[in-house]
């Protein structure tokens, strides 16, 4: 098998694997040392835009999880590029969250995988949605 075919094939397993394990165990392991997770609608509902590094990251997504509770993605669409290392994914959720109001969303991402981890997530998804939800507007 050529080899830029065969890493294309691990890399979108391991962008699969990202997508469908968060906050089980196994997830933190998928993180790259330097991982970089941008949300550049986050400052809108004041939230950081960027994270830097493992940790950091780490903090961050267990906190929204403690918040927001489970969250499972819905219909996960994984698009490749021209770069074996670089997907392209469209996914939601439709749940309803801890306070009992519905919450649905469409996100966006692009996901860029660095030795044979998540390097960089930049996610994006409609801030009003999150209010709503929050005001049991949804």
């Amino acid at each position: 098998m050529n080899k830029s075919i065969d890493s294309r094939q691990q890399n979108r397993a391991l962008v699969h694997a990202w997508m469908t394990t968060l906050g089980e165990p196994g997830f933190w392991e998928l993180m790259h040392e330097d991982i970089v997770l941008e949300f550049p609608y986050g400052p809108s509902l004041g939230a950081p835009e960027r994270i830097v590094g493992k940790a950091a990251a780490t903090a961050y997504v267990k906190a929204l999880l403690d918040r927001a509770g489970a969250l499972k993605f819905l219909d996960i669409d994984i698009a490749d590029t021209m770069d074996p290392a670089l997907f392209v994914c469209e996914y939601h959720a439709n749940r309803t969250n801890r306070g009992g109001q519905p919450y649905v969303q469409i996100y966006i991402n692009k996901v860029r995988i660095k030795d044979g981890k998540v390097a960089l997530m930049r996610e994006f998804w409609d801030p009003k949605r999150i209010v709503d939800a929050s005001a049991g507007k949804n």
